[in-house]
């Protein structure tokens, strides 16, 4: 289970040392709990991509609860700091290359207020997505369809 979001936010403003000094199993709940990312993509991060991603995570929480206030955030807390990150990359198994992965990429667009969604065997192709969830799902069947065209085509 996701450990509640502000918890966590609370916990962690007020930790006093370097995030690299964090217990493995305390970075492990403080992303989780400030991010939630799909395992998919968060199994594929090392400990300095999810240090930073932590430290982003905590910078974007606590200007809007400062802003806002902790009860009036216009967003989910995981929200806010996935937009702040802003950037998020995984693998998808596949056919289409022989590396046997396909990269997808979601992306906060600041402007239009949405997540872009990119594919590395689709390189002039962007797709808009509402949310982050929607993306990540799409990012996945995109990957399976491009796999059937290519497989149609040979």
């Amino acid at each position: 289970m996701t450990p509640d979001a502000l918890t966590v936010f609370r916990e962690a403003r007020t930790f006093k040392g370097s995030l690299v000094d964090l217990h493995p199993l305390k970075l492990d709940r403080w992303h989780r709990g400030l991010l939630d990312l799909p395992d998919a993509i968060y199994m594929q991060y090392g400990c300095p991509a999810l240090y930073e991603q932590i430290g982003k995570a905590l910078e974007a929480i606590k200007t809007m609860a400062e802003m806002l206030g902790e009860e009036n955030l216009p967003v989910d807390p995981q929200e806010i700091a996935r937009r702040k990150v802003g950037n998020f990359s995984w693998y998808v198994q596949s056919s289409l290359n022989s590396s046997g992965a396909t990269k997808c990429l979601l992306l906060w667009n600041q402007e239009n207020t949405s997540w872009t969604l990119a594919c590395s065997d689709a390189p002039n192709t962007t797709k808009t997505v509402g949310d982050f969830e929607e993306g990540f799902e799409l990012g996945k069947k995109w990957v399976r369809e491009l796999e059937v065209s290519s497989n149609s085509e040979g």
